[in-house]
C-alpha cells in the first residue's frame, strides 16, 4: 500500500474510533493525544493484513482516563449481562449464573498503574460464563488447560462484523484493551513517538502516525520491511523479542547470529531469579500463558519472598506449555 493511501486508512480508522467515544470532553482531549505504530504500518506497507492497530498516547494522564473509560464500560456491560442471566435463571434447577470477573486499575511501585483482572490476569467477552478462579486450581494439575486455551482464542478474536458494537472492549490485559474493529489500546508506554519506541526492539516496527503530525516513514524501518530482516535495536523487553523472533521466522522473515547475540546479551543482563523483574519481563510478552505462570509463581508466596525457584518454575512451563 503506498503511503498517502495508509494515512488515509489510519485516519478513517481512528476518526471511526473516536466518534464511537460517548464521553465528549475525552474525546476532544484525545484529538492531539493519539499515536499509532507498531506491526499495523508494516503489514500495510508489505500488502498484508492487519491483525489491529496498535494505539499509543501522548501522556500518561491521557491514557489512564481512556483506560477508566473503557473498563467502566466493560465493568456496565458485565453488571447488566449477569442481571439478565439471574432473571432468566430464576425459579430453574442448578447453579446460578457465574459473578462476573472484577476488573479495576491498580497502581504499581514505581508509579505507574496497570488494569487488574482478579487471578487469571486476562479477561474476554464470553469466556466467565463458568469462570473459576485460579487460585483454586493446582498450578500442576494440567485443569486450566482449557481456560487457556480458550483465552488464547479470544485475544486473536477481536474482530466484528456487527457496526453497532464497534469499538466496544472484547479483551483486556494488565497492559492493554481490544476493542471489537481491531483496534488495541496501549497502556504499558506512553509519550512521544521517540519515547514509545524506546521500549521496541525491531527497527521495522517504527515507522508512525500522529493524530497531530500525520505519517512518518523512516528509512532504515522500509529497508529492513524491503529485505524482510529483522534488525534489533535493543529493548527493555529483550524476552520478548526472542518469542517475536520465532514468530517472524515462521513469516519467512531472516535474522543473522549478529542479531540474535544482542538480543542474548541484554538478557544476560536481567536477574531473572528476581521475581519482579520475571514479572517485569514476561508481563511484556502480554500472553495468557505466562499471566498464568506468573500468579502460580506468587501463589503461596510471603510478600516479601521475590525469589523464582528454578526446578518449580521449569516444571511449572513444562506443564503450561
Amino acid at each position: 500500500m503506498k503511503a498517502k493511501w495508509i494515512r488515509v486508512h489510519i485516519r478513517r480508522k481512528v476518526d471511526a474510533w473516536l466518534d464511537s467515544i460517548t464521553d465528549t470532553q475525552l474525546r476532544t482531549d484525545l484529538a492531539d493525544k493519539v499515536i499509532v505504530t507498531g506491526g499495523c504500518i508494516a503489514s500495510m506497507l508489505l500488502g498484508d493484513k492487519v491483525n489491529d492497530f496498535d494505539v499509543y498516547f501522548r501522556d500518561k494522564e491521557i491514557a489512564r482516563r481512556v483506560a477508566d473509560y473503557y473498563i467502566g464500560q466493560w465493568n456496565e456491560a458485565q453488571t447488566a449481562k449477569h442481571a439478565e442471566r439471574l432473571k432468566a435463571s430464576e425459579g430453574k434447577r442448578g447453579r446460578p449464573p457465574a459473578v462476573p470477573v472484577p476488573v479495576y486499575i491498580k497502581d504499581r511501585e514505581d508509579g505507574g498503574w496497570k488494569i487488574y483482572v482478579k487471578s487469571a490476569g486476562i479477561v474476554g467477552e464470553n469466556n466467565d460464563e463458568d469462570y473459576a478462579y485460579f487460585e483454586s486450581v493446582d498450578p500442576l494439575s494440567g485443569q486450566q488447560d482449557d481456560f487457556l486455551d480458550a483465552a488464547t482464542d479470544l485475544a486473536e478474536d477481536v474482530e466484528t462484523e456487527d457496526r453497532d458494537a464497534a469499538y466496544r472492549p472484547v479483551f483486556l490485559s494488565a497492559n492493554a484493551i481490544s476493542l471489537h474493529g481491531r483496534v488495541q489500546l496501549i497502556f504499558r508506554f506512553h509519550g512521544e513517538p521517540e519515547q514509545i519506541h524506546e521500549n521496541y526492539d525491531f527497527i521495522h516496527c517504527t515507522n508512525y502516525w500522529t493524530s497531530w503530525d500525520g505519517l512518518h516513514l523512516k528509512q532504515e524501518a522500509l529497508e529492513a520491511l524491503l529485505a524482510k530482516e529483522l534488525r534489533y535495536v535493543g529493548s527493555k523487553y529483550p524476552i520478548c523479542s526472542v518469542f517475536r523472533v520465532r514468530k517472524f521466522l515462521d513469516r519467512g522473515w531472516t535474522v543473522t547470529a549478529g542479531q540474535l547475540f544482542k538480543i542474548c546479551h541484554q538478557i544476560s543482563k536481567l536477574d531473572l531469579s528476581n521475581y519482579a523483574t520475571l514479572e517485569d519481563q514476561l508481563i511484556g510478552v502480554d500472553s495468557a500463558y505466562f499471566s498464568q505462570v506468573l500468579a502460580a509463581l506468587r501463589k503461596g508466596k510471603d510478600e516479601s519472598d521475590n525469589t523464582v525457584d528454578e526446578t518449580y518454575l521449569i516444571n511449572l512451563i513444562d506443564k503450561v506449555f
